[in-house]
């Protein structure tokens, strides 16, 4: 089924940190930061397509780490085709990306909810 095969890209950033000043967890750093992304160009298609899930736990948005005004853990995923092609002698990609496909209710930063579900369209020109 893939011509040039699967490639996949994992991370994982778990941390137990404070701010030796005030004992508090630091603002805006997660405990756990997970990232899984997969890529692949199927057989017979010059299309590639990557997906990416990624996780990351309950943080803190301001100093004081009042638990009334945490930023509560969140899991999203993405989509995104591309296709290469050529402008003359000069490499393109155009892709279409969703994210948050699933349309999650998250906010990075405390009291400022995410847009939710993104089309994304655009064309990189490689040099």
């Amino acid at each position: 089924m893939l011509e040039n095969g699967l490639t996949v890209d994992a991370n994982a950033i778990v941390q137990d940190s404070e701010v030796c000043e005030t004992g508090k967890e630091p603002l805006c750093t997660p405990a756990v930061k997970l990232k899984l992304s997969l890529l692949c160009t199927p057989k017979n298609s010059a299309v590639r397509l990557e997906t990416t899930a990624q996780y990351v736990s309950e943080q803190y948005s301001e100093s004081e780490n009042r638990k009334d005004e945490g930023i509560d853990a969140y899991a999203t995923v993405d989509l995104k085709a591309v296709k290469p092609f050529k402008i003359k002698a000069l490499a393109a990609e155009w892709f279409v990306h969703i994210e948050n496909l699933f349309d999650a209710d998250f906010e990075v930063h405390y009291g400022y909810p995410d847009d939710g579900i993104r089309f994304v369209s655009g064309l990189n020109l490689i040099f």
